[in-house]
């Protein structure tokens, strides 16, 4: 079995393939704990997987943004003050409001 994300090797099963085995493309495919995160991992970005934390990460570059970001200079100050949990779950109240993909 192969991950789709990144192209590891991997065997199918809960204990590596982060999809539980419902692979929606190919029976050959999954996604690994690396990409897709693990309920088990000590670390946040570990649980979340490198697919999430990407996507999170891509987000926080969005808000901050040189120049022109979405936040003026004192709540970019605020925001990098924020652990990164808080600032995923700012980000996800943001994305359910609709004022975020």
């Amino acid at each position: 079995m192969t991950c789709g994300s990144c192209g590891n090797t991997m065997y199918p099963g809960p204990e590596s393939n982060a999809d539980n085995d419902t692979n929606f493309c190919d029976a050959d495919f999954g996604t690994c704990k690396y990409c897709g995160g693990d309920p088990k991992a000590k670390t946040l970005c570990a649980k979340m997987g490198e697919n999430t934390t990407m996507f999170y990460d891509a987000r926080i570059d969005i808000l901050l943004g040189n120049g022109k970001g979405a936040f003026s200079a004192e709540d970019k100050k605020t925001f990098r003050g924020w652990g990164y949990a808080k600032k995923c779950r700012y980000i996800a109240k943001l994305i359910q409001g609709g004022k975020m993909i």
